[in-house]
């Protein structure tokens, strides 16, 4: 490649590079489907029904809701901080009736104050609120990634326990039909008592083995169950 080739090639990055990380960039409200999306597949259910449900998602907007609060407290807090007095000058309103001295005006006084300190500090604290609530944001935002993903993740380790479940019932049930030919085989002497007890013992092996696939099942129903709030086999 010639040098002005790789020139122009670089160019060419660098105007496209914008585009495509702006094509990239994540839409969470998409990460979690909202209530009135239809035709939507069981495990977007899954997703929605485990942030809907999640006590987690609660306490992150109702720390969203404090963050903006504090936004609203911050932008008016000089409020508080300006004083104002007054007072009226008596002698020039009702002078005794043996006034000898002159009288002192104004006849009203009035003063406000405000810290300079307040005048500078609280826009700091405007924006440092307005911060939180960013901060708030993305927060919820990464329960919506951790929540779709362990749902995800659940699901499918779900889906793979019921397929082993079925191969280990069906590996079981040609070892129970392996022994009962064997078994009548053996009672006709045909069978030698050590080939009668290695089919025996591969027949309880294949069922503690099915036991334990359908106790993964039952688990892993468990664990989608402890995300979703519900019971699985209630989704719609």
């Amino acid at each position: 490649m010639t040098p002005k080739f790789l020139k122009s090639l670089c160019h060419l990055v660098l105007i496209l590079l914008p585009g495509i990380l702006a094509a990239q960039k994540v839409d969470y409200n998409t990460i979690i489907l909202p209530s009135n999306a239809q035709d939507i597949s069981f495990e977007e259910k899954l997703v929605r029904l485990a942030w809907n449900n999640s006590p987690n998602t609660q306490i992150l907007n109702h720390q969203s809701n404090i963050a903006r609060y504090d936004v609203k407290l911050a932008n008016r807090q000089w409020l508080s901080q300006v004083s104002a007095a007054g007072n009226i000058n008596e002698y020039t309103i009702n002078p005794p009736a043996n006034q000898t001295f002159p009288l002192f005006y104004p006849r009203y006084n009035f003063s406000a104050m405000l810290s300079l300190s307040n005048i500078f500090g609280d826009p700091l604290k405007s924006k440092r609120a307005k911060e939180e609530v960013q901060i708030a944001a993305q927060n919820i935002n990464s329960e919506k990634l951790r929540v779709r993903a362990e749902v995800l993740r659940r699901y499918q380790v779900y889906l793979t326990s019921i397929e082993l479940l079925k191969i280990q019932t069906e590996i079981a049930s040609d070892a129970s039909n392996t022994y009962d030919l064997t078994k009548g085989k053996f009672e006709k002497g045909t069978v030698t008592i050590e080939q009668y007890n290695l089919i025996l013992d591969n027949k309880n092996a294949q069922n503690s083995k099915r036991v334990v696939a359908q106790s993964n099942v039952n688990i892993a129903i468990i664990d989608l169950e402890e995300l979703i709030g519900v019971k699985l086999e209630d989704v719609q």
